[in-house]
C-alpha cells in the first residue's frame, strides 16, 4: 500500500449533512496511515480523536474533534498498512436544534468495528470498495455534529493495466435469489448534478446490447441498442462522453438473457465541475452480473433486484453520465 500523504490524488465525500451545525469545521489529513480511532459517547458520539503512523515510523496524533462530555469510550486500532479503512457508516439525528452523529461504524479490508452507539437515527453511509480512506472532516461544536471522509483512489492496486479496444464482457454466475415485490415501474435516477440535462429512451422489448466507456477508472458514458416490438433494433443517444480508454460491450441474448437490475457509486468529479456523477456501474441479468465498470468509490444505490426486467432506461448526463434510472416491467 502506497503512503497516504500524497494528498493531490485524493477527493472528499460528505460530510453527512448539509445543514449548518457546529461552531468549529474541523480536518484530519496525516502524513501516512491511520493507526487508531478513538471515540467518546453518551447519547450522541460527543468526540473522536484520531493516530496515523507515516513511512519513517513518526506518530501523529489529532487534536481531539468535539466535546468533553462522553461516558464511554472506544478505541479502534488498526494495523496499518495491511489493514486500512475502506467505509464509514452510521446515524445522524437532531439535537437541540443541530446535526448530532448518533452512532459510527468503520469497515476495513479485515473486518467492521461497531456499530457504536444507537442506530435509530438517519443512516449515512461513505463506502470506497476500490479505494482507501486516508482521512476525515466534519464541523464540531460541543459534540460532533457532522462527519465526512478523505479518500485516496486505488485504481491501480485493483485495475487491470491492459485494455483492448472494445472488450465483450461475460457475466458472472448469479446465484442469488430475487425478491418478489411490488417496485414502481420507474425507479431512479440515482446520481447528482441536478443541472445536467434530463433525458428517457422510453420503453422497448428488450435490451440487447450495452456499451459502457470508461477512462482511468472513472465511468464516463453508456450507449444503450435496444429492440423494438416489430424487430428492429435502435440506438440510443450516447449518455455522457465516449473519449474513454476502454470499451467495455455487453451482449445480451434475448432469448434467453435479460436486465434485472443496476448497482453502482456516484460521487464528486473534478472533470464536471465538481458536481456528482456515476463513476461505477454493475449491470445484473437473470444469468449473472456484468462489471463492475469503474472503481467503486462513493455513495452506494442500488435497484431492487426484483422478478422484472429493465425495458429502458432515464437520467441526466452532460460530460458524465450525472444520474441513471430504469424502466421496469412485471410478469
Amino acid at each position: 500500500m502506497e503512503n497516504s500523504c500524497n494528498w493531490e490524488n485524493s477527493f472528499t465525500l460528505g460530510p453527512c449533512s448539509n445543514r449548518p451545525a457546529g461552531d468549529h469545521e474541523w480536518s484530519f489529513k496525516p502524513n501516512g496511515g491511520i493507526t487508531e480511532i478513538k471515540l467518546r459517547r453518551g447519547v450522541l458520539i460527543e468526540s473522536i480523536t484520531f493516530k496515523s503512523i507515516d513511512e519513517k515510523g513518526n506518530i501523529e496524533t489529532s487534536n481531539k474533534f468535539g466535546g468533553d462530555a462522553g461516558c464511554i469510550e472506544h478505541v479502534i486500532s488498526l494495523n496499518w498498512p495491511e489493514e486500512y479503512l475502506m467505509k464509514l457508516s452510521g446515524t445522524s439525528v437532531t439535537y437541540a436544534e443541530f446535526p448530532g452523529i448518533e452512532s459510527l461504524c468503520f469497515e476495513t479490508n479485515f473486518k467492521k468495528y461497531g456499530p457504536y452507539g444507537n442506530t435509530d437515527g438517519t443512516p449515512f453511509e461513505f463506502s470506497v470498495k476500490d479505494g482507501v480512506i486516508v482521512g476525515f472532516h466534519g464541523r464540531f461544536g460541543i459534540y460532533l455534529n457532522t462527519i465526512g471522509v478523505y479518500v485516496k483512489n486505488s485504481a491501480k492496486l485493483f485495475w487491470p493495466p491492459s485494455r483492448s479496444p472494445v472488450q465483450n464482457v461475460t457475466p458472472k454466475v448469479n446465484t442469488g435469489k430475487m425478491m418478489n415485490m411490488d417496485t414502481p415501474r420507474e425507479l431512479g435516477p440515482w446520481g447528482g448534478n441536478d443541472t445536467a440535462k434530463p433525458w428517457d429512451d422510453g420503453v422497448f422489448l428488450d435490451i440487447i446490447q450495452v456499451d459502457v466507456h470508461v477512462k482511468k477508472g472513472i465511468l464516463l458514458g453508456i450507449q444503450l441498442r435496444y429492440q423494438t416490438k416489430n424487430g428492429n433494433s435502435v440506438d440510443s443517444e450516447r449518455h455522457g462522453e465516449k473519449s474513454g480508454d476502454a470499451l467495455y460491450r455487453i451482449k445480451l441474448d434475448r432469448s434467453s438473457e435479460y436486465l434485472i437490475g443496476i448497482m453502482g457509486y456516484y460521487r464528486p468529479i473534478e472533470g464536471n465541475g465538481g458536481f456528482e456523477a456515476v463513476c461505477s456501474l454493475s449491470f445484473y441479468t437473470n444469468k449473472g452480473k456484468y462489471g463492475p465498470f469503474g472503481d467503486q468509490i462513493g455513495m452506494f444505490f442500488s435497484s431492487p433486484l426484483t422478478n422484472g426486467k429493465i425495458i429502458g432506461f432515464h437520467g441526466r448526463s452532460g460530460d458524465y453520465l450525472d444520474a441513471l434510472g430504469v424502466h421496469m416491467e412485471y410478469s
